[in-house]
């Protein structure tokens, strides 16, 4: 019998005591015998149970996180529940990764039935790794599931609803395009009807545009180049193009809208952190001309962040590029020398990001799902993708040592510091948020050699990686 039924306290201080390796032994032994919710909030043994988990993923032990879980959920399926949004949303990037589709629906059932407490997790995570992974069915199917409880919610920033609308629009628009394209009639009324329930403003000019942009192709002509120079057309112009991609990748990649409609939307959301003169939004090739400085610096504010699940649309950003540009360079867009310029860039930047996340790789491996890219070539792109699958595979076991783990030795850079947040400095979920840039703090001499802001950054992701859980249970 475990001490946690006789004397919680001690067994607490035990726990507090041991090395990540006893932890883990401790746990499973308390997870024998139903454990009574005094001593689980006693000891609070749901933030124990998801920083564990966390350092278990952080070495790569995804089995033995996977197999704890099962227990738990077996043994302590009242725990479970109230640990759901942490534990569910590793079991979904998993199961992605493990192409076992077939796992999902158990996975996401709690989030359809609680969106509300699980909106952070749902929306920075679960929703991010299900539209990059190209799950139609499953997000879709969520997002539908969620969207009205979400919207009609007081305890969730109001708008974060449309982020789900969205999906679900895409996905109509895809499934209208594909009708079009086997020559089938489109009840353009029941499109209509349906669109209205997610469009909040002027519906009737989205249904008007979404149809035109379906329909027809966007003529990159004489027009098209003097339309750039006026802010309202250009901004039509780039909505069509963004239509049009999302028309290319389904065709040339098989991606779907969902997946594609991301892509653009993270490379368009680098673009647009930029401070351009109006000269230069003005021409399509000053407009996508971009330095290896600037994207650096904007990955390395993506994973940089604490707590940061940034590294997925990071990903995204630097392996999304090359489609954009690929896509614009076909359409004539833009020219040569810039497609050669954003590959170029991005050639430099996906080794130093390959490198600093060596043993995490495979939580981005569905960059590797899209086709390759028409400027990567098919050989350079396979062992690539073979070298994200293998790095689950570098497993560390968990430390003998209290102290050692990553949890630990990560808290212990700030065991002089008030991690305290007061409940009324908290913020509620942003969809999308920008993530804060850390200080830079200047050297009175400057270093030999200088690290890349994304190789800085993923020096503090290396660190924190597994400190997730931990901070989001101090915020409740």
């Amino acid at each position: 019998m475990s001490l946690i039924l006789t004397n919680t306290q001690q067994w607490c201080l035990d726990y507090e005591a041991a090395s990540a390796k006893d932890k883990h032994l401790l746990m499973v032994e308390a997870l024998n015998n139903p454990i009574p919710s005094k001593a689980i909030e006693e000891c609070d043994l749901g933030m124990l149970l998801v920083e564990l988990v966390d350092e278990m993923v952080s070495n790569n032990l995804i089995s033995d996180a996977l197999a704890l879980m099962e227990k738990v959920q077996r043994q302590q399926p009242e725990l479970y529940a109230r640990e759901f949004q942490y534990l569910d949303s590793l079991r979904v990037k998993y199961y992605l990764f493990s192409n076992q589709p077939e796992l999902l629906s158990d996975c996401l059932a709690q989030f359809k039935n609680d969106p509300i407490s699980s909106i952070d997790q749902m929306m920075s995570s679960v929703v991010e790794y299900l539209r990059f992974y190209g799950a139609t069915r499953e997000i879709v199917d969520l997002c539908k599931s969620t969207y009205q409880p979400i919207k009609n919610s007081q305890e969730v920033l109001p708008g974060t609803e449309d982020e789900l609308a969205s999906v679900i629009l895409i996905d109509l628009m895809e499934k209208v395009y594909w009708q079009l394209q086997q020559s089938e009639s489109v009840d353009w009324d029941a499109f209509g009807d349906v669109a209205k329930q997610y469009v909040t403003e002027e519906p009737q000019l989205w249904i008007a545009e979404v149809r035109r942009n379906l329909t027809k192709e966007i003529e990159v002509n004489q027009q098209f180049f003097n339309d750039f120079k006026k802010e309202q057309k250009r901004d039509d112009n780039l909505r069509a193009l963004s239509l049009a991609f999302s028309r290319y990748m389904a065709v040339q990649k098989q991606v779907s809208f969902i997946t594609s409609q991301r892509i653009w939307g993270s490379v368009f959301e680098f673009l647009s952190t930029r401070e351009l003169p109006h000269n230069e939004l003005s021409y399509p090739d000053r407009f996508f001309t971009f330095s290896e400085e600037t994207l650096d610096k904007h990955i390395a504010q993506l994973v940089g962040g604490l707590l940061s699940d940034g590294q997925v649309e990071a990903a995204a950003v630097l392996w999304g590029i090359p489609y954009v540009y690929d896509f614009l360079l076909n359409k004539q867009v833009i020219g040569q020398a810039v497609h050669q310029q954003g590959i170029a860039v991005t050639n430099v930047l996906k080794p130093k990001m390959i490198e600093s996340f060596d043993k995490y790789l495979w939580q981005l491996d569905f960059v590797h799902r899209w086709l390759p890219p028409d400027s990567v070539a098919e050989a350079d792109f396979t062992a690539e993708a073979a070298l994200f699958s293998s790095s689950i595979e570098k497993v560390t076991p968990l430390a003998t040592e209290p102290g050692k783990g990553n949890l630990e030795s990560f808290y212990n850079q700030f065991k002089d510091f008030d991690l305290n947040i007061p409940h009324e400095q908290e913020s509620p979920f942003l969809p999308n948020p920008r993530l804060f840039e850390p200080p830079e703090i200047k050297p009175e001499k400057p270093p030999k050699k200088r690290k890349s802001p994304l190789m800085q950054a993923a020096d503090l992701f290396d660190r924190n990686n597994s400190s997730k859980g931990k901070q989001k249970k101090k915020k409740r």
